[in-house]
């Protein structure tokens, strides 16, 4: 199948044109992310209020009275392996 030339050169500045977009927009992003998101994230202002309202709860999976797996709230649906029954550490 013959392809004219035009279309071959069209075809390539517009696959550039998308990289060059998706390029710069993440390094905006992460430009942004690092100067605005990242030091509010790692202020001692803030892991005194994370502190404050949230825990970091640990849930304990246990089996034949051995800990076999500890996770966070978030990851526990994760873990399907056979267990007696749970601890949660929360305040």
């Amino acid at each position: 199948m013959y392809m004219p030339y035009f279309i071959i050169d069209w075809m390539a500045k517009i696959s550039y044109e998308i990289m060059w977009i998706f390029s710069y927009a993440e390094i905006m992003l992460t430009r942004i992310y690092t100067q605005t998101i990242l030091p509010i994230k790692e202020s001692d202002f803030f892991k005194s209020i994370k502190s404050f309202v949230g825990d970091d709860a640990t849930i304990c999976f246990v089996k034949n009275g051995d800990i076999i797996h500890k996770s966070s709230k978030e990851d526990t649906y994760w873990f399907k392996d056979d267990y007696d029954f749970l601890v949660d550490t929360s305040k």
